[in-house]
């Protein structure tokens, strides 16, 4: 069980580095140097907004696991429901921030060029709009493993991770611009 736990681990987490390194050229490509680093900043930004989650992802496994182990699946909703609001709560606090930032961010923070103004403003303001959902996955997912359904965890993480790449690379392809791939990964 131990050693299929960790395959599953190794593949949750490998697979969307092999579809970044397949998907990240033709993003980099499409967009142009700058526009992709800006799309990865967009990246980095709702990585550091998971920080609102403030361990209740990791809180939400430990007590579904423990009513789990004594039997007591009628309260895994009512501890995910909890869950659940709180981090909607924190997220919606956090995509205020970052939405309200994000002109300050662009033009004093990451000082982006004039002619990037508008793009990563528009970027930020959309990634902000998904942070609450990012929040609440964290959660959803961690049901999952409390509930040792690993395989389905590691599908979660497998699709979630690779379509970022894959959906950058898609709307790269199509020429479109980078507020409009932003929107597609929200």
């Amino acid at each position: 069980m131990l050693a299929r736990g960790a395959v599953l681990n190794l593949l949750g987490q490998g697979t969307p580095l092999l579809v970044a390194v397949v998907c990240l050229p033709f993003v980099a490509t499409g967009l142009g140097l700058e526009r992709f680093g800006l799309l990865v900043l967009c990246w980095t930004v709702v990585g550091a907004a998971t920080a609102f989650d403030l361990g209740f992802a990791r809180a939400t496994v430990r007590m579904i696991s423990a009513a789990l182990a004594r039997g007591a699946e009628h309260e895994v909703s009512r501890i995910l429901g909890t869950t659940l609001l709180a981090q909607a709560a924190l997220g919606a606090v956090a995509a205020v921030l970052v939405f309200a930032a994000a002109p300050a961010l662009s033009s004093r923070v990451f000082a982006f060029p004039d002619y990037l103004q508008s793009d990563g403003t528009a970027a930020l303001r959309l990634i902000a709009i998904g942070i609450p959902v990012v929040l609440m996955s964290s959660s959803l997912r961690g049901v999952l493993s409390a509930s040792q359904q690993f395989a389905a965890a590691n599908a979660m993480t497998i699709s979630s991770n690779s379509s970022v790449y894959v959906l950058s690379a898609i709307g790269a392809a199509a020429g479109w611009t980078l507020p409009a791939i932003v929107a597609l990964l929200v």
